[in-house]
């Protein structure tokens, strides 16, 4: 798997030369050529020598992290990493469908209720959006029989206690979360146990720095070809471990903070906390 990771992290990097934010930084790195990125040994090496971005700045110019050069790519697939894939509707847009699993990313309707979910998976908003509906009567629809996962991108807040009993309290099933990519890949799901996220580790290298004494997590995604996105400094508190996770699973794992969803990742999220605890970016 490392050296996998380590061809996938070169690929990201050359990538990330057809960009006219990362191209720069890359040549005060000594990383701007094929023969530089491929004498990398390790992907630590490549990160030490580039800077953080703050989600602002990813957000407000897209333009810059755009590479001209990458393949066409189709939608992100909906994964459900738990066996057999249930009947599940997606909620949200930019994302694929297969045989069993069909999107709706316009509208909470007839459609959705004729589908009859098995799964609901959307972000946090548009699933209370769809509680508060049933609850009101305004929809009828079968609630769910399987699991409700919430869709978390890197510039949202990750899903906090108070949320997670919100949705058990209107769906009655277990409560999972997903971290997607800006591209809509799978980084990070959340088994079982619930004992943290386990991490998708062809698809992301998340970091643990430490800034003005708070402790930082970064994140670089190794799937995004189109917008490569490196370091990212999310602003939520957490940590890694490799201790087998509870539901026997190995590999790594990233540990949220309760109040993890408290901290917020982007100007997007600051506008919607309006009159909330100020947000903290590391």
């Amino acid at each position: 798997m490392s050296s996998a990771r380590l061809a996938s992290f070169r690929r990201v990097l050359a990538a990330a030369l057809g960009t006219s934010y990362y191209r720069p930084w890359l040549e005060a790195a000594s990383l701007h050529t094929p023969q530089q990125i491929a004498a990398l040994g390790s992907i630590e090496q490549g990160l030490d020598r580039l800077p953080w971005l703050e989600p602002r700045v990813f957000l407000a110019h897209p333009e810059q992290f755009r590479n001209p050069a990458a393949p066409a790519r189709r939608p992100a697939r909906f994964v459900w990493p738990h066996g057999k894939v249930p009947r599940t509707a997606v909620l949200m847009e930019g994302l694929g469908g297969g045989r069993r699993v069909r999107v709706f990313a316009d509208g909470l309707g007839w459609r959705l209720a004729w589908f009859r979910p098995e799964v609901l998976a959307g972000p946090l908003w548009k699933l209370e959006r769809l509680a508060a509906l049933l609850q009101s009567g305004a929809l009828a629809m079968r609630s769910p029989s399987h699991a409700v996962i919430v869709l978390t991108r890197l510039d949202q807040a990750p899903l906090g206690e108070a949320e997670r009993e919100r949705l058990w309290a209107a769906y009655q099933v277990p409560i999972y979360q997903q971290i997607l990519g800006f591209a809509g890949e799978l980084l990070a799901w959340e088994c079982e146990a619930h004992q943290g996220l386990h991490m998708v580790g062809e698809a992301v290298v998340v970091e643990e720095q430490v800034r003005r004494g708070e402790a930082c997590l970064l994140v670089t995604s190794l799937a995004d070809l189109a917008h490569p996105l490196l370091r990212l400094a999310v602003g939520w508190r957490g940590r890694l471990t490799e201790r087998l996770c509870g539901c026997g699973r190995a590999g790594e794992r990233l540990l949220l903070e309760r109040d993890g969803a408290a901290r917020v990742g982007s100007s997007a999220l600051l506008h919607s906390a309006q009159g909330a605890s100020a947000a903290v970016i590391c």
